[in-house]
């Protein structure tokens, strides 16, 4: 921290001193560290075995004003300009400030120049097209945040694990249908700083251990099918036990030799239910990310909610939120659990949907005309810009039915349809049933 917050002072300073135009009016770096071990094994043998230690650095450079800076969309032949992209490079593994002060440098150097590159660009486009829908601006203000987690503990030994992810794989490779399977356990131990030209300084810590299963066949005609199972957790403690484990690589053969047996999916148009882990991907995909802020005005996305704030949405009894300041969810530990974005923003819980009837979006520091602050969901990847991404996703009923009740409406609803069957998808990681045609008379 202390290397980077020289460097950032140094820079700023003389690259807003330099007659430039237009000129430097914001600076960040965010520096990721990420240690690792791995473990995997296929047919019964260890294949890979590593521990891995790197650090990326991602600057974002803002040129010309909060109002108009590079960052701006341009339309027309132009509009592939890489408004998420962000300079990124390697840094130092070691604590050698002079060494990590020059690569810093290096960055900054580049991330000015390609500012300044492309806000030519976003001023030649603003005088020749017409006006936006959303005139807001391009980066709000925002108050400085001090804040410093301790650093994580390294990445645990594995090797207490070797044996068990060898008899799994062996296990896998006893299915003849199985065409390749593998048993992955990783884990990582991650230190994130963060600085800016406002003030900010913001050290955060993170640890997880996930362990993977994968398996893949192919069909009679050719077609590869695969299935996946994995878990997360804070610490070795949180994974299954080999048992559970190898209950569910059972489970998961199960499924996958079904589906290569399975004749071809037939176009369907009708009610379905969805559950398990294929709900979270359905509010996910068809939700969570059309409510991310940026979309709302950029000309080249759907834009489906953006005009739609207090409208309904859903079903009045659901209501839909983001909340990265949660640890933990029915005992189970989330993995989008943060304190301060990417942006040097506080984590918030943000209403998304209350009632049925749209209440926000998922926000950045860039505005939209409805939300014209940061809600601490501002996230990137490195080498893209922070924008409005999910955390915690989290949707909620008022009224709910059981399971047994559920599949007595849904077969009530094909009747009243004259529908011969319906879909019901279970779990999309291969845990429980992928799909099943349940019918008016009987289901599978």
């Amino acid at each position: 921290m202390d290397a980077l917050q020289a460097e950032l002072t140094r820079s700023f300073k003389a690259l807003r001193k330099e007659d430039k135009d237009p000129p430097l009016y914001y600076l960040s770096y965010q520096a990721v560290e990420t240690r690792t071990r791995s473990l995997s094994a296929v047919l019964g043998s260890v294949i890979h075995d590593s521990q891995e230690a790197r650090r990326s650095l991602d600057v974002d450079a803002r040129v010309g004003s909060r109002e108009l800076d590079d960052t701006h969309q341009i339309k027309g032949a132009e509009s592939a300009g890489h408004v998420d992209a962000s300079s990124a490079s390697e840094l130092p593994i070691d604590d050698d400030a002079l060494a990590l002060r020059q690569a810093a440098w290096s960055v900054t150097d580049r991330a000015v120049k390609e500012a300044q590159g492309r806000y030519t660009k976003v001023a030649a486009d603003k005088a020749v097209t017409a006006g936006e829908a959303d005139g807001s601006d391009d980066f709000t203000a925002a108050p400085a945040h001090r804040y410093t987690e301790p650093p994580p503990p390294p990445p645990p030994d594995l090797s207490g694990w070797r044996a068990a992810l060898k008899r799994l794989s062996a296990e896998a490779a006893r299915r003849p249908f199985v065409v390749s399977s593998q048993v992955t356990l990783s884990a990582d131990s991650g230190r994130t700083w963060f600085a800016d030209s406002e003030g900010s300084a913001i050290a955060q810590s993170v640890t997880s251990v996930r362990l993977d299963m994968t398996m893949s066949g192919r069909t009679s005609d050719g077609m590869a099918i695969d299935r996946a199972r994995s878990w997360e957790s804070v610490d070795l403690a949180g994974l299954p036990t080999e048992p559970q484990a190898a209950a569910a690589l059972a489970r998961l053969a199960a499924v996958l030799e079904a589906l290569l047996k399975a004749p071809d999916a037939e176009p369907y148009h009708g009610p379905a239910v969805f559950r398990s882990t294929a709900a979270a991907v359905f509010f996910h995909e068809i939700l969570g990310h059309r409510l991310e802020g940026h979309r709302q005005k950029l000309e080249s996305e759907g834009q489906t909610f953006a005009k739609m704030l207090g409208e309904p949405v859903t079903a009045p009894f659901l209501s839909v939120y983001d909340d990265p300041t949660l640890k933990t969810l029915a005992g189970l530990p989330l993995n989008g659990h943060y304190a301060y974005d990417d942006e040097g923003r506080p984590a918030q819980r943000a209403q998304l949907v209350k009632d049925g009837r749209l209440a926000g979006f998922l926000m950045s520091r860039a505005p939209i005309a409805s939300a014209p602050a940061s809600n601490g969901h501002g996230r990137r990847s490195s080498g893209n810009r922070a924008t409005g991404r999910m955390a915690n996703l989290v949707v909620e009923a008022s009224k709910t039915v059981s399971e047994a009740e559920l599949r007595r409406l849904f077969k009530a609803e094909l009747e009243r349809l004259k529908l011969p069957w319906g879909l019901w998808f279970e779990d999309v990681q291969g845990g429980n049933t992928t799909t099943s045609r349940d019918g008016p008379q009987a289901f599978q």
